[in-house]
């Protein structure tokens, strides 16, 4: 075909606009990862993921009234008393999915020891009455979750750590309600409560040391580019079911309350 002045003149104006475009164009830069939860389909390079993290909040209960540290109990014997604080350690969280594969969160915490650096799982959350929510780190849920453990108490390898030297930053650092024992190592839970309402009730202080283990069987649909959340929800009441705060000792305080610990957490998915 003969090439006219006309075509020529628009083949080379052709030329020139994709010239021009080419040279004013800039690459997107975003994430390509399909798991992460700022995943960007119309990113050109890929950088700047945001993966799903592990969250838990926390609803505190009497029964079936918000917890209130000013709020009297009766118990299952008649006794009339209040729990006035707790604290409670979290840790090990671990799903079972419907392949039968188990899931844990990924990110690490290095703490100093007496020798070396101990590196645990940043799966650790310390637990009050104004603790509403934490942050475990990250998790990518690549399938149905039916189960999960964890623990109260701290790993073990916590009690190796150098605890003067632990950053304020930390919930593993010094506490001012004694979450650490020197010979005995961290507490698992602690609570602080009264043996009557009158005035000249007794506070009593009761500390657990052993780790204790807690199975739940939970569906969590997969969220895989969604952060996996869970509420649980404590009865502190139910915890002292069958305790007589006036003639029990701490031993037998400690066993029933261990004992009723898994009764008294119940777990919800997040809205």
């Amino acid at each position: 075909m003969k090439c006219t002045k006309s075509n020529a003149q628009i083949i080379l104006a052709l030329l020139l606009l994709s010239m021009i475009v080419g040279a004013c164009y800039q690459a997107k830069e975003g994430c390509l990862d399909i798991y992460a939860t700022n995943f960007d389909v119309t990113a050109d390079n890929n950088c700047c993921c945001n993966y799903p993290v592990l969250q838990l909040e926390f609803t505190h209960k009497l029964g079936t009234r918000d917890y209130n540290s000013v709020d009297t109990i009766t118990n299952d014997i008649g006794q009339s008393f209040k729990i006035n604080a707790f604290s409670l350690y979290l840790s090990g969280v671990e799903f079972t999915g419907t392949s039968g594969n188990k899931f844990s969160t990924s990110d690490t915490i290095h703490l100093p020891g007496e020798n070396n650096t101990i590196v645990l799982a940043k799966d650790i959350a310390l637990v009050r009455a104004n603790t509403s929510n934490v942050n475990l780190g990250s998790l990518i849920q690549r399938e149905d979750y039916l189960k999960v453990v964890f623990n109260v108490g701290v790993p073990e390898e916590a009690d190796g750590v150098s605890f003067s030297k632990i950053p304020s930053s930390s919930n593993l650092s010094i506490q001012p309600d004694s979450l650490f024992d020197e010979s005995l190592g961290y507490v698992s839970l602690k609570y602080v409560f009264s043996d009557g309402v009158s005035l000249d009730s007794k506070e009593r202080s009761i500390r657990v040391f052993e780790k204790i283990p807690l199975s739940f069987d939970f569906l969590l649909a997969q969220k895989s580019a969604f952060n996996t959340c869970m509420i649980l929800e404590i009865d502190h009441e139910r915890l002292f079911h069958d305790v007589d705060v006036k003639i029990d000792g701490d031993h037998t305080i400690k066993s029933k309350i261990v004992s009723n610990l898994q009764s008294a957490i119940t777990l919800k998915s997040c809205e």
